[in-house]
């Protein structure tokens, strides 16, 4: 991140860090959770199934169509049961 310039505005310089955590974690499986935890995962699989459906025909139109409920996991169905203060997350 040496050649970073500096001036940049907030969102540039976030992009610039998002990247970088992309480069940097490539191949350890971790993309995922950064997408979730910075509440970008909707955005940038959408636009990733845009760019691969142009060129990968056979791909059903489910893919890379990421729906609010899948950014949780569900809850195990027997901590729900037996916790009656305990919901399973929306959608599950």
């Amino acid at each position: 991140m040496s050649n970073i310039q500096s001036g940049l505005s907030q969102s540039q310089f976030r992009k610039e860090i998002y990247h970088e955590e992309r480069v940097e974690n490539a191949f350890e499986n971790h993309r995922w959770f950064q997408l979730v935890r910075t509440d970008r995962a909707i955005q940038v699989m959408t636009e990733n199934g845009n760019q691969q459906n142009k060129y990968q025909k056979w791909l059903p139109s489910s893919s890379y169509n990421i729906q609010e409920y899948k950014l949780l996991f569900p809850m195990p169905t027997h901590n729900v049961d037996i916790n009656d203060n305990l919901e399973q997350n929306p959608g599950w």
